[in-house]
């Protein structure tokens, strides 16, 4: 029933062709709507294609919530994630954050993780005792390492807190994530309640 609803709402979308005004879809539970027949995804293949083909040409804000990209098979997941905004939750288990990790850290081979000091020997010259200056040599923090650290940020997440990582403009996605909150969207500004 919900295959034969996107269905027609693709359908809808593929003659409505690119029009200035924005049409937005917003699929809640959408792990309800891919479930699988028998080994395979009947909507994998389509998804793919309205998201590559038709969403950014036809001005769709396609809008998707889940619990886990566990849910979804690895053809889904892969497509799901390569949605340009993303706002991610706590997740509940290593291997969604893990998954999550993968998608949303971009590691920097240079980034220290602290510095070695190196002590010199003393040495002699004319007599005279010289005692060189310890050297510093940063220490690089392995990428898995870094996957790791931004993992464990993602299960540590607290009630309605977020990360986001935010699409910069049609097919380009910010190497940053962005905490941000939810906390008082339902506090009056003026009267505090």
């Amino acid at each position: 029933e919900l295959l034969w609803v996107f269905d027609y709402l693709y359908a809808y979308i593929k003659t409505r062709g690119r029009d200035p005004q924005p049409f937005g879809v917003i699929i809640d539970e959408f792990v309800a709507l891919t479930q699988k027949v028998v080994g395979e995804n009947p909507l994998g293949q389509e998804l793919a294609e309205f998201i590559q083909q038709y969403q950014r040409g036809a001005q769709i804000w396609l809008s998707v919530g889940l619990q886990s990209p566990l849910q979804l098979d690895e053809e889904l997941q892969q497509t799901v994630l390569s949605l340009g905004s993303l706002i991610i939750g706590q997740a509940t288990t290593k291997a969604a954050a893990t998954v999550l990790a993968e998608t949303l850290c971009f590691p920097n081979p240079h980034h220290i993780k602290h510095e070695r000091i190196i002590q010199r020997n003393p040495y002699s010259v004319g007599g005279v005792l010289r005692v060189p200056e310890p050297q510093r040599e940063p220490v690089f923090m392995p990428l898995s390492e870094q996957r790791e650290l931004f993992s464990q940020r993602i299960q540590r997440l607290g009630r309605y807190s977020f990360l986001l990582r935010p699409a910069l403009s049609e097919g380009e996605i910010s190497t940053d994530v962005y905490p941000i909150h939810i906390r008082d969207v339902d506090r009056d500004r003026e009267t505090g309640e």
